[in-house]
């Protein structure tokens, strides 16, 4: 018998976790979802279709998902319960597989169906309400549209839902009680020390600093434009500020590293915890 992966065992493992634990895992979707539904339906006369639709989507899969991979390996807050998990008969592979496929594959899944079709009917809705012999009639239509869930904004949630929910999955292992909430000011503990180095770094090496993205870009205010080092390109705009940015071939690193391997280290970070755990 294979002990590190059987699909038929997989199979039953996935089947139990949806089947026994049915609150935890669909009402905490369907709670995200209806807490996104009155999002959507009362900040559009505050903030407008675009804010709306950011905002709500960002927030909807963002929050759910963290709740949910957090939940989903969320056994050991007692040791009847996570003695009951690790002797269930199913590799720690296929029980971290379970957990991933929860997350990444069923909760996007229902997210994503369910955000395209409320946005569309909310939109369907206001253009079918327009008045077609208004002068502006086009240009409101034309002005709401719904969400492009592949677009710009779309793909950058994408890459910071799969770093926190790999964040959430390594926590959940680390933190046996309140998870969620430790693993959540543990993140925000290291990125506002990330960011705070990072200025730091800049207003010692450059003067007038208004902006300093960690591993990204610092911006300065001054007028006379300053010469670059080399591994640097420095770009001016009209209102007396300059961007220095990291190289392009050094930004295209960054950027993988950050949208791919990262989360892929923590999602390994989870797997060999969760083996330690087990023995």
């Amino acid at each position: 018998m294979n002990d590190f992966f059987k699909l038929s065992r997989f199979w039953m493992l996935f089947r139990k976790t949806i089947l026994e634990r049915p609150m935890q895992v669909f009402g905490l979707i369907f709670l995200n979802m209806f807490l996104v539904f009155i999002m959507y339906s009362f900040l559009r006369s505050v903030m407008g279709w675009n804010g709306t639709q950011n905002l709500s989507f960002t927030w909807g899969l963002l929050f759910g998902g963290c709740y949910v991979s957090s939940s989903s390996l969320n056994y050991f807050s007692n040791n009847a319960m996570g003695s009951s998990y690790l002797t269930l008969p199913a590799s720690h592979f296929e029980k971290w597989l379970c957990a991933v496929c929860v997350t990444w594959i069923l909760y996007l899944a229902i997210f994503l169906l369910f955000y395209y079709g409320m946005d569309r009917l909310f939109v369907g809705y206001y253009q079918r309400h327009l008045n077609p012999q208004g002068r502006d009639f086009k240009w409101l239509s034309e002005s709401v549209q719904p969400m492009d869930l592949s677009g710009r904004l779309a793909v950058k949630t994408y890459v910071m839902f799969g770093l926190l929910s790999s964040s959430m999955f390594v926590g959940a292992l680390y933190f046996n009680k309140l998870s969620f909430i430790k693993t959540g000011l543990l993140i925000f503990v290291v990125l506002l020390g990330i960011y705070e180095l990072n200025l730091g770094l800049a207003y010692l090496s450059f003067p007038n600093v208004s902006e300093a993205f960690p591993f990204s870009h610092v911006a300065i205010s001054f007028a006379p434009p300053a010469p670059a080092p080399d591994v640097m390109e420095v770009m001016f705009k009209e209102n007396g500020e300059a961007g220095i940015d990291l190289p392009e071939k050094y930004q295209k690193w960054f950027t993988i590293g950050v949208q791919y391997v990262l989360s892929f280290v923590l999602c390994i970070c989870a797997l060999v915890r969760l083996r330690e755990k087990e023995f």
